[in-house]
């Protein structure tokens, strides 16, 4: 279930958009053999907004702020372990949390219309409340146990940039780019 609302300001060169989407995620499982049920009812807020100033009609910045959710799949829940590998066994884990993520970005464009050049770049970042992660153990024959579990301290950051422009009177074109 998901609804959301969304206000936007646009005065000449200003955009200015503010909202946010309620989300329910419900989950359920039922074991046959063991007659259990496993449940996760996860209720999130997830805010988001989009500032873009028009220096021109050919070239804009744009800031964003984002927000998402992840939930854990049933495998990952379910406290039955998988072992249909002897050598790796799979446990679920329960108690494991959605995950939570702010995105950060800021965004430039510009291009020219007439002589086909253009240059774009983005700047990015990103942290995660309770990312998922595998808690992995050896044991003395080497058997493998892998559990899921929630992490914190994740953080992501990323920058591009690239820039184009026609060559051979426009039936070329060079997109050089960098990460």
């Amino acid at each position: 279930n998901r609804a959301g609302a969304k206000l936007s300001y646009e005065v000449k060169k200003y955009t200015l958009s503010l909202g946010a989407r309620i989300r329910q995620v419900y989950a359920n499982n039922h074991n046959l053999v063991s007659d259990s049920t496993l449940s996760q009812t996860v209720n999130n807020i997830l805010p988001y907004l989009t500032y873009r100033y028009k220096f021109s009609d050919n070239k804009q910045l744009t800031l964003r702020y984002t927000t998402n959710s992840g939930q854990p799949d049933l495998n990952q829940l379910q406290p039955v372990p998988d072992n249909s590998n002897p050598n790796y066994i799979i446990n679920g884990n329960p108690n494991l949390l959605p995950t939570y993520s702010h995105n950060f970005n800021l965004d430039f464009y510009t291009w020219a219309l007439i002589s086909g050049r253009h240059l774009w770049s983005s700047i990015g970042y990103t942290t995660t409340q309770h990312g998922f992660a595998n808690d992995i153990s050896y044991d003395s024959v080497g058997k493998t146990t892998s559990t899921p579990l929630n992490t914190e301290g994740n953080y992501n950051a990323y920058g591009y940039m690239g820039f184009g422009f026609p060559i051979l009177d426009k039936v070329v074109e060079f997109n050089p780019g960098f990460n």
